[in-house]
């Protein structure tokens, strides 16, 4: 299942990591990056009921045509913008693909329209009635396929530039999801895993371009992902936890992130009828720094290892020559310079 985010690949319409849940050869099980994945996933639950030495499928109703070795099949499932890129020019091989709902053909493909709202109870009776439609399909899938739990997994990307907290440039058409979101899906996708998967879930960033978003978002996620790994169901959240993802603990742990070290000014909160609010949790909001600044040390660790330096050599050339090739010298590089790959040289 894949959680709100947008389409960013024009070729197909989905580039995300989205979340599937993968039947049969678990060992094979592998996560799908980029670049039209829900092509992907129809194709393999094609080839997964295509006889090797046939052009004929078979249904999910004869168990006993089914051929061994065969690729996994898969449940590809998906809440977006149906109103953005690329579906926002209206081509309507994109629309059309955005908003399939599958379970019929051997196919397991389930698109849900991200719709707008104003309130929290607005967005609750969204998410109950429209979003979580997701989960109970992959569940209705797993059933009718009697998938086996030992070599079933599940995974779930998070778009967090569907965010509330996201740059307002990113969502022109109002589609967006409060910080709430990501923790009540995440909940419910671990329920899924646990029961259909042996608790096998893995979750991989796919989108997020503010730092309120990115924060708000993985905070909401981790948290459930924490809770479901200590066996707790979907409650109401405390509210010093909810707090965390608030706009005021976000500018706090900004100012903290943001500032020099040791120059972060201490304030008091205020509601808005001015009165004073609990203290700034400043445990988390240091760990969040601590965390950045490690991110941030690797980042340049892995920037460093990628970066190298090549060294031009000198241009080898057969007896077998076309023209005469004149010195380097000759044309403008230096003496001991090489051709490059788009260079006059390089072309001859």
């Amino acid at each position: 299942m894949r959680s709100p985010s947008r389409q960013r690949h024009a070729g197909n319409f989905r580039r995300p990591i989205t979340a599937l849940v993968l039947l049969n050869c678990f060992d094979r099980t592998f996560i799908l990056l980029n670049f039209g994945t829900q092509d992907i996933a129809w194709h393999l639950n094609k080839l997964h009921f295509l006889p090797p030495d046939s052009d004929a499928s078979v249904s999910f109703s004869d168990p006993d045509t089914l051929p061994t070795g065969v690729p996994l099949r898969v449940f590809y499932g998906s809440t977006h913008d149906i109103l953005s890129y690329p579906c926002e020019g209206g081509d309507d091989d994109f629309v059309q693909a955005a908003s399939i709902r599958l379970l019929a053909h051997d196919q397991a493909v389930w698109n849900v329209h991200l719709e707008p709202w104003s309130t929290a109870a607005e967005h609750d009776a969204l998410y109950d009635s429209r979003y979580r439609e997701i989960i109970t399909k992959a569940r209705e899938w797993l059933r009718r396929t009697d998938a086996d739990p030992a070599k079933t997994v599940i995974f779930i990307s998070c778009g967090f530039d569907a965010s509330e907290y996201e740059h307002r440039s990113m969502q022109r058409h109002g589609r967006s999801v409060p910080a709430s979101f990501y923790h009540r899906f995440t909940c419910d996708a671990v329920d899924l895993a646990r029961e259909c998967a042996q608790g096998r879930i893995i979750s991989v960033l796919e989108g997020g371009y503010s730092d309120r978003a990115l924060v708000a978002g993985a905070a909401a996620h981790v948290v459930a992902l924490a809770r479901g790994c200590e066996g707790e169901a979907f409650v109401a959240l405390p509210e010093e936890v909810e707090a965390w993802w608030d706009v005021q603990e976000l500018e706090a742990i900004e100012k903290r992130v943001l500032s020099p070290a040791g120059k972060t000014k201490k304030t008091v909160r205020k509601g808005a009828g001015g009165e004073i609010l609990a203290p700034e949790r400043p445990a988390l909001i240091e760990r969040v720094a601590e965390l950045v600044a490690a991110w941030e040390a690797a980042d340049k660790e892995v920037v460093a290892e990628a970066v190298q330096v090549v060294v031009p050599q000198p241009l080898v050339t057969g007896k077998h020559n076309l023209r005469e090739r004149k010195r380097q010298s000759d044309m403008g590089y230096g003496a001991g310079a090489g051709a490059g790959a788009g260079s006059p040289a390089g072309k001859g």
